[in-house]
């Protein structure tokens, strides 16, 4: 068995997924409680992360992924210079899991995603049957 991998941004998009991880297997959405998502970075330029925060929750994808998949995931989120992994608990099937995720590391400012990168987490929410109103909060 692979490792289970959390994707809360771009690597929600079936698509893009699959073609940067081939091996990887769609899993189920799932549920961060307790955390929000925020983007950092230069405005028009930021990405997306993940903060602790009470009472909030951020929709998820769950990934099984192979040791090649993390490999391309580590270059994609520029581990560990951007992104440092955590194993973190979430909700897939109403049952809590435990999967990594990729957090950006501290020293970026609040900043805008680009109308292209948005656009690309937009489609994950819809691949995964999210509402796009959870992205816009």
């Amino acid at each position: 068995m692979g490792k289970l991998y959390l994707a809360y941004g771009s690597n929600m998009n079936f698509m893009q997924m699959l073609r940067r991880c081939p091996k990887a297997k769609l899993i189920d959405p799932a549920i961060l409680k307790n955390w929000k998502l925020i983007f950092r970075g230069k405005d028009k330029n930021a990405f997306a992360t993940i903060e602790p925060s009470d009472n909030s929750e951020v929709p998820a994808v769950l990934w099984e992924i192979e040791k090649t998949d993390e490999d391309a995931l580590d270059k994609y989120e520029d581990y560990p210079i951007l992104y440092h992994k955590e194993i973190v608990e979430a909700i897939c099937e109403n049952k809590p899991i435990k999967a990594m995720v990729y957090i950006m590391n501290p020293g970026n400012d609040i900043g805008r995603p680009s109308k292209r990168y948005y656009n690309i987490i937009k489609q994950g929410y819809i691949d995964a049957g999210f509402d796009i109103e959870l992205l816009r909060s």
